[in-house]
C-alpha cells in the first residue's frame, strides 16, 4: 500500500528565507527607511526629495533597506539594532510582524525605537492629502 497516495500536499506555512537582516548590522545611521525597491528610480527619486526637505541623507543620518518582492522584513530585524527610527513604506502592520493596530502617519513606539507606517511612495507621490499626512507625522517626531 503506498501511503503517499492517500494524503494530498498542501502548503500550510511557507517561510521566506530572504529577509534584510544581514543588511541591519552595516547600518551608520538610527534612522531606517523601509520601502519596495524600485527599478524605474522615480520612486528613489521622489523620496531623495522627501528627505532633503528635512535634512536627511542616506548614508550620513539615515539608512535605506529596499526589498524586493522575494524579501521579507520585520519589525523584529529592527529590534536588534540598540536604537532605531523607522519610516515603513507600504507594508501593514501584519506584513512587518506587529500584531497591534497601528494608524498609518503616528508615531508607534517600541522598546528600543520608533516607527512610522506610510502608504506606499507611489500613493504619497499621487495624493496631496497622503504628502501633508506624511509631513506632518515626520515634523511632529523631528520635533519630539
Amino acid at each position: 500500500m503506498n501511503l503517499k497516495s492517500i494524503y494530498d500536499e498542501e502548503t500550510i506555512y511557507k517561510i521566506n528565507l530572504n529577509s534584510k537582516t544581514s543588511e541591519l548590522k552595516d547600518l551608520k545611521s538610527k534612522v531606517v527607511i523601509v520601502m519596495e525597491k524600485d527599478n524605474t528610480g522615480i520612486n528613489n527619486e521622489k523620496l531623495l526629495e522627501i528627505l532633503k526637505a528635512i535634512n536627511w541623507k542616506i548614508g550620513a543620518n539615515c539608512s535605506l533597506i529596499q526589498l524586493t518582492q522575494n524579501e521579507n522584513f520585520k519589525l523584529s530585524d529592527l529590534k536588534k539594532l540598540k536604537s532605531f527610527q523607522a519610516i515603513v513604506f507600504g507594508k501593514k502592520p501584519k506584513e512587518i510582524g506587529v500584531q497591534a493596530h497601528i494608524k498609518p502617519y503616528t508615531k508607534a513606539t517600541f522598546e528600543n525605537g520608533e516607527m512610522i507606517l506610510s502608504d506606499s511612495i507611489e500613493k504619497v507621490i499621487n495624493d496631496k492629502n497622503l504628502k501633508i499626512q506624511l509631513w506632518n507625522s515626520i515634523k511632529n517626531w523631528k520635533d519630539d
